[in-house]
C-alpha cells in the first residue's frame, strides 16, 4: 500500500509529533504521536492516535485500521519522524559524544 506521511515534531508535553497520512493518494487523515505515563508501571508509553470526535459526551473513533494497516502506518510514521529528527540534528550540527 502506498502510504505518504507529512510529520512535524512537537514540543507539547503530550504530543511528540503530528501530521497527515495519505493512503493510496485517496484517503487523508491527521495523526498524532502521543505519550502518556502508565500509572501502574510508571513507564512512559507512546502511541499513534487517529481521528476521533466527541458525541453525546463520549469519544468515538472515526478511523479504525485493521492490524496489518495499522502496523504499516506506524512504520511509515516512525520512519518519517526519524527523518525529521535527522534533519534537525544535521541543521544544528549536533553530534554524539
Amino acid at each position: 500500500m502506498d502510504i505518504q506521511v507529512e510529520i512535524h515534531l512537537s514540543y507539547d508535553s503530550d504530543v511528540w509529533a503530528y501530521g497527515m497520512v495519505t493512503l493510496e493518494n485517496i484517503i487523508r487523515f491527521p495523526v498524532q504521536l502521543r505519550k502518556y505515563k502508565n500509572k501502574e508501571t510508571d513507564e512512559e508509553v507512546s502511541f499513534i492516535s487517529y481521528p476521533r470526535r466527541e458525541r453525546n459526551g463520549k469519544w468515538e473513533n472515526l478511523l479504525v485500521p485493521d492490524k496489518a494497516l495499522r502496523e504499516e502506518i506506524e512504520k511509515a510514521v516512525g520512519e518519517k519522524i526519524k527523518e525529521e529528527m535527522g534533519m534537525i540534528i544535521h541543521q544544528y550540527g549536533i553530534t554524539e559524544n
